[in-house]
């Protein structure tokens, strides 16, 4: 796609919200003015900021959503293995793709690029916590299982698809207690992508997650793996698993 394209695209179940507001062409996005929600990415001469913007949602109630701009700030795929495309657009595509596969991930309101700028608007996941800030201890034993079985299920259908997440923090796995049953949906997919094999999916993200957490005991991992496996359609067993997961957090 050439960098002088216009490209937007709205999500119809959120078309009117975008009327009432006036946001109706990439100028009028690109320039709501608000504070970044965190702070702004700067590197190799580009920039890549999140902002927290109030909106109005279909059923006329004061919502907030996540205004994510980028400009210059590309990433090579096979479609553009010269100059790249915006990560935002990756991103749009794969929780269109995502989503369309029932997969739970956050949903995205609207996507443009223009020249060298890009942005992404996805939704707010209200009363969602990440599992880094999860009081995962403060639960019983028995909610713990039935959370751990929830994380798993969902990394599990990514997974089936030979699809990558690439970011598989705890900070990105959002969590939900709603009707006595948890909610899991995944965020931050700008480095999501397909796999030639499976198992290396399965491997890296799982490893991801259980490095960089802090509230699982090695019971809790062993429960989250037994019930990862049991997802899968294919024999593999949580010992083994375990191993590769292990093998790949401790290498030099």
């Amino acid at each position: 796609m050439p960098d002088k394209a216009i490209f937007e695209v709205l999500n119809p179940a959120w078309q009117k919200s975008f009327d009432a507001q006036h946001f109706s062409n990439f100028k009028q996005i690109w320039e709501i003015d608000s504070e970044p929600f965190e702070p702004i990415n700067e590197r190799r001469g580009g920039t890549s900021g999140v902002y927290r913007i109030p909106f109005i949602s279909e059923q006329q109630q004061n919502i907030h959503v996540f205004l994510k701009k980028q400009e210059n700030h590309y990433t090579k795929s096979w479609r553009h293995p010269i100059k790249g495309v915006p990560t935002f657009y990756r991103e749009f595509l794969m929780l269109q793709a995502l989503s369309a596969k029932d997969i739970p991930v956050v949903q995205w309101l609207a996507f443009g690029w223009q020249d060298k700028r890009a942005f992404l608007i996805t939704n707010e996941l209200a009363g969602y916590d990440s599992f880094e800030d999860f009081k995962f201890k403060d639960l019983n034993q028995a909610d713990q299982k039935t959370l751990l079985a929830r994380m798993a299920q969902t990394l599990a259908k990514l997974h089936q698809y030979s699809i990558r997440h690439g970011s598989c923090y705890p900070k990105h796995l959002f969590i939900k207690y709603q009707d006595n049953a948890f909610i899991c949906k995944l965020i931050d997919l700008e480095k999501a992508h397909p796999v030639l094999f499976q198992k290396k999916a399965i491997v890296l993200d799982l490893a991801q997650l259980i490095k960089h957490d802090r509230q699982l005991n090695p019971a809790d991992i062993d429960y989250l793996l037994e019930q990862y496996c049991l997802q899968l359609k294919q024999k593999i067993k949580p010992q083994d698993l375990l191993k590769q997961i292990q093998k790949r957090i401790y290498r030099k």
